[in-house]
């Protein structure tokens, strides 16, 4: 859970002030400020502290939500990383 909450600090800190909060349940309360104003708040559940890839993905999700809300991405490309990440990367096995 340590190195879960290290990469939360790593993804973030370079832009806001980052805090998390254990909660009752195992999960934890993710905080992110820019000087005294809340940015965004997000609950990163259990499971997804105690899986890495999980751990990528509620990131990812942040970063992805953060751009959205600045205006920075395009609605149209939220539709596709959504289905991108629901099919998955190919892979190619030789042979």
């Amino acid at each position: 859970m340590e190195k879960s909450i290290k990469m939360l600090f790593d993804a973030f800190q370079a832009t806001f002030a980052v805090s998390t909060q254990m909660r009752p349940d195992g999960g934890a309360l993710l905080t992110l400020r820019n000087g005294e104003e809340i940015v965004t708040r997000r609950v990163v559940s259990a499971a997804q502290l105690a899986d890495e890839k999980r751990m990528y993905w509620f990131i990812n999700a942040v970063r992805r939500d953060l751009a959205l809300e600045a205006g920075s991405l395009p609605v149209d490309v939220v539709g596709t990383l959504r289905r991108l990440q629901e099919r998955g990367l190919p892979s190619y096995i030789a042979g």
